[in-house]
């Protein structure tokens, strides 16, 4: 399916925009396939555009980060309403942004801010 991804600049690439990967937050490459961590995930996508750059242009970590939204490739991640990483944290899905997508596999294809 296609949809968009909200990530910051890591140190190897990209990275989760939300959970840092010292706590479990995963890393991205471009065009290369991201699959969800056996202890952890579904790593979340947006649906729509307009809510990925929504998203985007909000500093929820109070590090004054750009984040920068690819479109990308997912695989739905069926029957789940939790999302957590392999650090132990989690958060229902229902606590999350408008049009979040859960994924079991995500591939970035193109930046598009």
């Amino acid at each position: 399916m296609k949809g968009y991804k909200v990530v910051r600049r890591g140190k190897n690439g990209w990275q989760s925009c939300y959970v840092d990967s010292l706590i479990g937050g995963v890393n991205y490459r471009s065009k290369r396939t991201t699959r969800r961590p056996k202890k952890g995930g579904p790593l979340c996508v947006f649906s729509n555009k307009a809510s990925a750059l929504e998203f985007a242009s909000i500093d929820h970590s109070g590090r004054r980060e750009k984040l920068v939204v690819f479109r990308c490739e997912y695989t739905p991640c069926p029957n789940t309403y939790r999302v957590w990483t392999d650090a132990g944290a989690s958060m229902d899905s229902y606590s999350l942004p408008w049009s979040t997508r859960l994924a079991e596999k995500v591939t970035l294809i193109e930046r598009v801010k």
